[in-house]
């Protein structure tokens, strides 16, 4: 009987040139990392990146970094680049940063450009602590009114929409902001100015799932009113202005998507010009956020009349 024949076994893959030891690959490979090491502006870049995947928010511009500084949010450091001249407004931000007891550091040019992933910085950037949302649980255990009012959007891109919207809840009264987590802005420096301070002490809640959030809501007894330039009824007489209410607007352009539209109990609108299609976002939620508020003043004084 023929004995069979032993199969070789492999050693697998062959290594790439630059990982044999003794290859003149490897060797150029050394000589690469050696000369990258010894450039202070990629070694300067290589600092920036590692700053960046640390830092929670960064503000790239001496305008946006100026406006940032007059809000009510926090920062952390701020960044100059070596050798700055400095302006106007880069005088005003390094006052304003003093007065907050904000580090300023100055930074090489190649680290800034790293930091700010090569967008016109202008050589000031700021890092800016990330805004902390509050959680529908602790909101709803925390309420004190018989008739909850909530703002929900709906795939919002624009942050200074978003701060308009959370300045228009909370001059309305509105319990809280409810915003997806994913495909929606979040709150940046550009939606604290828009809002104008509102978001220092509005409850922007942030969920994983906007319509997921809008079922719990209307099992614990919650009305759900989308707004729509199509809409059945006007904002403030859709009969559910005496319930707990969440209101929904959508994205610009778009507005609600086709799912969340299936979550409301209704389609409200606002009653404009023919020869005007539609209103900003913002503006029709305030406009919705006043009529709900009104109709319920209105309610309340023809109970006490009755």
């Amino acid at each position: 009987m023929v004995p069979k024949r032993r199969s070789l076994r492999g050693k697998g893959p062959t290594p790439r040139a630059e990982e044999r030891t003794w290859h003149k690959a490897y060797k150029e490979k050394e000589l690469r990392e050696k000369r990258k090491a010894a450039n202070p502006y990629l070694a300067a870049k290589k600092r920036g990146e590692e700053k960046r995947k640390g830092a929670e928010e960064i503000i790239i511009g001496r305008n946006a970094c100026l406006e940032a500084l007059k809000t009510p949010m926090e920062a952390k450091r701020l960044f100059l680049a070596r050798g700055l001249q400095k302006d106007e407004r880069v005088e005003q931000i390094c006052i304003l940063a003093s007065k907050k007891g904000i580090p300023i550091l100055q930074r090489d040019r190649g680290e800034i450009e790293s930091m700010a992933q090569n967008k016109a910085h202008q050589g000031v950037l700021l890092e800016a602590k990330g805004y902390e949302y509050k959680s529908l649980d602790d909101v709803l255990e925390g309420l004190s009114t018989p008739l909850p009012l909530f703002i929900a959007v709906d795939g919002l891109t624009d942050p200074q929409n978003l701060g308009a919207i959370i300045r228009s809840a909370a001059a309305f009264g509105a319990e809280g902001v409810i915003i997806p987590h994913r495909r929606n802005a979040s709150v940046t420096a550009a939606c604290w100015k828009a809002s104008a301070g509102a978001c220092a002490f509005m409850n922007v809640i942030r969920v994983e799932n906007l319509n997921s959030t809008l079922e719990r809501l209307k099992k614990l007894g919650y009305a759900v009113v989308g707004l729509d330039g199509e809409g059945e009824r006007e904002v403030g007489k859709t009969g559910f202005e005496s319930d707990p209410l969440v209101l929904v607007a959508g994205g610009e352009g778009k507005g609600m998507s086709r799912l969340t539209r299936t979550k409301c109990d209704m389609e409200a609108k606002i009653p404009i010009e023919e020869k005007m299609e539609s209103l900003n976002v913002s503006t029709a939620a305030a406009i919705a956020l006043f009529a709900t508020v009104e109709a319920r003043k209105a309610s309340c004084r023809k109970g006490q009349n009755t």
